[in-house]
């Protein structure tokens, strides 16, 4: 029987320490899990889906968002892309800048080389592993930044898949035993009924019997007087055992914990519309969410080298969601405010917030 230990505190952060990621621990066990895989792909997707540049200079920083090529042959989408898998997996990624002018490319850093020279709560530089024991500091304003679930005085951040661990670890082992059952659910094995108790003889007919079917298309002959039946016996279809069903529960744990909906996996049911739209609100949330997160450390982090005090801002949006769906949506969100029983200032504050997200006005991140 597994004891379950009460959880401990985490130990609280030093004055001055180092910190380096884990993410090719957690990258080798999501490669395991292909649901896995699909969910954070399906959140990446949608927050990079489709952004635009808007304030002051904000076609050259669209000029130079599409000059980005990364680690050579990448674009913008496809990099920023790769950086939220990474920091989601690892809790941080990183990339080195590369400015020509007035222009800044991104070349992505393995986060596992990069460790973090913190002091206070403050990265006061990174330190990159060049390999048979050199390494290069860098500034923090030189290397791109995103920690991804960044809580209290840590300034990294926190990985999406390490608090996964035991489930993914449980999911990997129910998937091997459902291998092993199914097998012998349709490898059944036979069970003879004897009408002897001598060992010998036993031994006898059970060695033909091996012998023979291994034999394609051979014929087997038992005597009717020492054997009175033969059945096979396999899984039952349906046990209270079935290993299907705590599969299936540990998905649904996997789901809820990555905010993500198995419809949005092109599987599961609902009942309603209604239902399917409550069921994608947590996803909703936290892809607007990332890209409110990723357009502020672009801001901050790239177009402020360069028009400082008068960057631009990069805006995400879902370019799943047809224009004329995204039109009735508004419009019916409009009416239901206009409708309803508030306090004007409500009222207001609410179709205000309809017209940021529609990006009608400007929405400050």
């Amino acid at each position: 029987m597994t004891t379950i230990v009460r959880p401990t505190a985490t130990e609280a952060p030093q004055n001055e320490y180092d910190y380096s990621t884990s993410y090719h621990k957690w990258d080798g066990m999501c490669r395991q899990v292909p649901i896995l895989e699909s969910i954070l792909n399906g959140i990446a997707d949608a927050v990079v889906a489709s952004w635009q540049t808007v304030g002051p200079h904000e076609k050259a920083a669209a000029k130079m968002l599409d000059g980005m090529r990364g680690s050579g042959k990448q674009h913008f989408e496809q990099l920023m892309k790769s950086q939220l898998i990474v920091s989601m997996k690892g809790g941080d990624s990183y990339a080195k800048k590369v400015r020509t002018g007035d222009l800044i490319d991104l070349v992505p850093l393995d986060s596992d080389a990069v460790k973090q020279n913190i002091d206070q709560g403050v990265i006061i530089s990174y330190e990159v592993d060049q390999g048979e024991g050199a390494s290069k500091k860098y500034k923090p304003e030189e290397i791109f930044h995103l920690p991804f679930n960044q809580e209290g005085a840590r300034p990294h951040g926190r990985s999406l898949i390490e608090p996964l661990n035991d489930l993914i670890i449980d999911w990997l082992q129910v998937m091997d035993d459902q291998a092993k059952l199914y097998e012998f659910y349709s490898n059944a094995v036979p069970l003879f009924y004897l009408n002897t108790s001598d060992s010998a003889e036993m031994t006898t007919i059970m060695d033909a019997y091996s012998k023979a079917i291994r034999v394609k298309g051979a014929a087997i002959g038992i005597p009717a007087e020492t054997v009175t039946k033969v059945e096979k016996v396999g899984f039952p279809q349906g046990s209270l055992q079935d290993p299907a069903k705590f599969e299936k529960l540990i998905v649904d744990h996997l789901l809820r914990a990555c905010r993500y909906p198995d419809q949005a996996l092109g599987v599961g049911t609902a009942n309603s519309e209604e239902t399917a739209r409550t069921q994608f609100m947590g996803l909703r949330q936290l892809i607007r969410w990332l890209q409110k997160w990723l357009g502020a450390n672009i801001r901050t982090q790239v177009f402020e080298d360069v028009w400082e005090g008068k960057s631009p801002k990069i805006k995400f949006s879902y370019a799943s969601e047809a224009q004329e769906e995204r039109f009735n949506r508004m419009m019916s969100a409009f009416q239901q405010v206009n409708a309803a029983q508030l306090d004007e200032n409500l009222k207001k504050l609410l179709l205000i917030k309809l017209l940021k997200d529609a990006g009608v006005i400007e929405d400050d991140i």
